[in-house]
């Protein structure tokens, strides 16, 4: 029995629709979220080695407020205190950098830095891609609020030129 035109296209975009919410269902791609958590790895071991990287430090509080975001919404292994408290010290620390040339990063900070980005590496692994969406939105919108504490080296084409 022959299928009309209208029938096919509706069959095809009800399958889409399937296959879209589906990946919206599952977590990210492995290749892409082992990108997105080497990036922040690499910055993380600046900082550990003692370098003054503002632009990682940036990378690194916007892995913390995504990793906070999920936690807050019962997605997370870490305590919540922990991870503002983190936060709060990153802010002061890029606060502080402007005005003193050497960064001291404390080994209990390079702590819970581990910590943290190893929990968003878990998270980008194995949290629904829908949730990982939702909150990227959110921490988007925060951003727009208050560009100064989101500023990253994409948003100036002078320095990634460098």
């Amino acid at each position: 029995m022959p299928v009309s035109k209208k029938r096919r296209k509706l069959a095809n975009a009800s399958a889409e629709q399937a296959t879209k919410k589906r990946l919206l269902k599952s977590p990210l791609a492995r290749a892409e979220a082992d990108r997105i958590v080497l990036h922040i790895r690499v910055g993380l071991q600046a900082i550990r080695s003692g370098h003054r990287d503002e632009t990682a430090l940036l990378n690194l509080q916007s892995a913390i407020l995504l990793t906070e975001m999920l936690t807050a919404e019962g997605r997370g292994a870490l305590s919540l205190d922990m991870i503002r408290d983190t936060g709060r010290r990153i802010v002061l620390l890029l606060e502080e950098g402007k005005d003193t040339e050497p960064w001291s990063v404390s080994a209990a900070l390079c702590d819970s830095l581990t910590a943290i980005v190893n929990e968003y590496d878990r998270m980008l692994h194995q949290v629904p891609l829908q949730a990982v969406l939702a909150a990227t939105g959110r921490l988007e919108r925060l951003e727009e609020e208050d560009p100064q504490y989101f500023r990253c080296i994409r948003d100036n084409p002078a320095r990634s030129a460098d």
